[in-house]
């Protein structure tokens, strides 16, 4: 029976993961397979204002009572972040009696229970605190109140059992929740976006960026490996593909805090590549020194200056230095310039110094690439 039980539970958290259920199934799920009488269990980092509460037995108000003052008063919570610190904050935990972490008579003498959870009919408690990478902690509590018969061994081994296949469950639906919402937070910009790993495969890719990669456009999604894996981005002309690689690559492995290239159109007209690494989690890595994930942001370069109060509030540049730099866009000459403004090449010449200096820019292709990204 015991065997069967596990094999639903299993079941139904993969299909909450995934929508197709509830998570309430797997709370009376788990307080069936345990005899439990109330149960919480949420997700998150209470320490980020991250919590999400997937079941629970007490009502909504008691739960932020609990997230606003009892949270940091949890003594089985502590007593699990004491285990996880001797550990390894990133090892998995194993499910634990209340008694293996706090002692009975601890209990009654603590805020929380004596304020806050005796009125549920939580004393004596079955649990687990394990962390799930990106998607936070899993917080567990499976309780009976006093007057109850004490968990033992055997409903701890059962839980410890099913805990595997709740943090894969918990995990999946973190990925899927993160693939759900990254679109259409690319969405929001402005201009052609993608997000890539340092081998270029596709991670996300807004609208417009998908439209750069239609026939005719200057990318292109090529397949590789698995039918079902992720496919590389890569430049339509074959001058840019290696330019794009190294580019990327650089970006990710952190020999380069940023850069650009230049991309050129069927239609023969040139667009302005930039590459951004991501930061923390959002980069995707495991640590430090692991690559980073790459957004890479796309636009025309069609010629239009952005104002030149932007460039002096972006790059600090002075009042002349800006018109100049504004002036510049378009692949307009040095002598160009100083013919429209009256002045001397040299003084020009000077001030495109002094413009490459302030913006970090190497060169005029460059900084018209920039420029792109800051026009209107």
């Amino acid at each position: 029976m015991e065997a069967g039980e596990l094999h639903v539970l299993a079941g139904l958290a993969y299909d909450a993961a995934m929508g197709e259920c509830g998570w309430d199934a797997v709370g009376h799920a788990l307080l069936a397979l345990v005899g439990g009488r109330t149960a919480t269990f949420w997700v998150g980092d209470p320490r980020r204002g991250e919590v999400d509460t997937l079941f629970a037995s007490a009502p909504p108000e008691a739960l932020q009572l609990y997230a606003e003052y009892y949270c940091a008063r949890d003594i089985w919570t502590q007593g699990y972040l004491d285990l996880m610190r001797a550990r390894g904050m990133g090892a998995d935990t194993p499910a634990m009696i209340g008694t293996e972490l706090v002692s009975e008579s601890e209990v009654r003498r603590s805020e929380i229970y004596n304020d806050f959870m005796r009125g549920f009919g939580m004393f004596d408690l079955v649990g687990n605190v394990s962390p799930l990478g990106d998607a936070g902690f899993l917080t567990l509590g499976i309780h009976r109140p006093e007057d109850a018969e004490r968990y033992g061994v055997r409903e701890r081994d059962l839980l410890g059992l099913a805990l595997p296949h709740l943090r894969r469950a918990l995990r999946l639906r973190h990925r899927l929740k993160a693939a759900e919402e990254a679109p259409a937070v690319l969405d929001l910009l402005p201009m052609a976006g993608a997000v890539v790993d340092a081998g270029l495969r596709l991670v996300q890719a807004n609208r417009a960026a998908l439209a750069l990669a239609a026939p005719g456009g200057p990318l292109r999604l090529e397949r590789c490996g698995a039918p079902a894996g992720p496919p590389l981005v890569t430049a339509a002309r074959v001058a840019d593909r290696a330019v794009l690689e190294r580019l990327v690559r650089a970006v990710a492995l952190g020999a380069s805090p940023g850069g650009g290239m230049r991309l050129s159109a069927a239609d023969g007209g040139a667009l302005a590549l930039i590459a951004i690494p991501l930061p923390g989690r959002l980069g995707g890595g495991p640590g430090p020194s692991a690559p980073r994930r790459v957004l890479l942001l796309v636009r025309n370069l069609a010629g239009v200056p952005p104002p030149v109060p932007l460039l002096r509030d972006v790059f600090g540049l002075g009042q002349g230095e800006a018109e100049v730099a504004a002036a510049l866009v378009g692949g307009v000459s040095a002598e160009a310039v100083a013919e429209a403004r009256g002045v001397a090449v040299a003084t020009v010449r000077g001030q495109i110094r002094s413009i490459l200096a302030k913006t970090g820019a190497s060169g005029l292709r460059e900084l018209e690439r920039m420029m792109a990204l800051l026009a209107g």
